[in-house]
């Protein structure tokens, strides 16, 4: 079946973003409503975190699988090195207030508006991706782009199709977790800043009109 969308119908085609859940410590909760208060971490510190469940030593590494004239073509990728990242979850559970060692939740019912808030705070930023995680065995992603595959014949071709193939193939790496976090259901949000703006590995902002787009839930509640 071939759905065939007129670049005036697109206005029709609406994403639904579902509220979602920021697991933390009640006093950062606390924190957050009183005065907009609220820390982004990163790749970079996701691979070094203190809790051997919660470390993945692998954020943002992975693999992109293609054909170049029928032969297949491995590179491999390091990405979201200089990005702010906050991650959410799309269930709210008993066991995800163990898993994250809590006691509270931000519930963010206006994700998109509070990306842009969060965006806005950090300044100097080039893009925003979010969406929900994918959990796989393995971090190869197949990348088949049909007949480009088959007319790479000079140095030009195959710089067109590296750049086709490997910046489609970065977000996914973004959004591609271990299969043993997937009790986690991590709805993640990254913004990509300039060099010069990622100089620590968290950042902490101030966004109290965040407040009015979110509410809280307390574990037992």
């Amino acid at each position: 079946m071939e759905l065939n969308v007129k670049a005036e119908e697109t206005s029709k085609v609406i994403p639904y973003i579902p509220t979602v859940y920021r697991f933390l410590n009640r006093c950062y909760v606390d924190e957050f409503f009183s005065s907009g208060k609220l820390m982004l971490s990163s790749i970079l510190k996701f691979r070094s975190h203190p809790d051997e469940l919660r470390r993945d030593a692998n954020e943002g590494v992975g693999r992109i699988s293609t054909q170049i004239n029928g032969e297949p073509v491995l590179t491999d990728l390091q990405v979201g090195l200089e990005s702010f990242v906050l991650c959410s979850s799309l269930m709210h559970s008993p066991q995800l207030y163990q898993e994250f060692k809590c006691d509270s939740c931000i519930v963010i019912e206006e994700p998109l508006r509070v990306a842009y808030l969060i965006a806005q705070a950090l300044n100097s930023v080039d893009r925003v991706l979010f969406g929900p995680c994918s959990y796989l065995q393995n971090r190869t992603i197949e990348k088949v782009n049909g007949s480009k595959n088959q007319n790479c014949r000079s140095d030009a071709d195959y710089e067109a199709l590296f750049m086709d193939v490997v910046p489609t193939g970065a977000v996914d790496v973004l959004f591609r977790k271990e299969l043993r976090f997937q009790h986690q259901h991590e709805f993640r949000f990254v913004w990509d800043v300039s060099s010069d703006s990622f100089k620590q590995e968290t950042r902490i902002i101030e966004i109290p009109e965040a407040a009015s787009l979110c509410s809280r839930l307390d574990k037992n509640s």
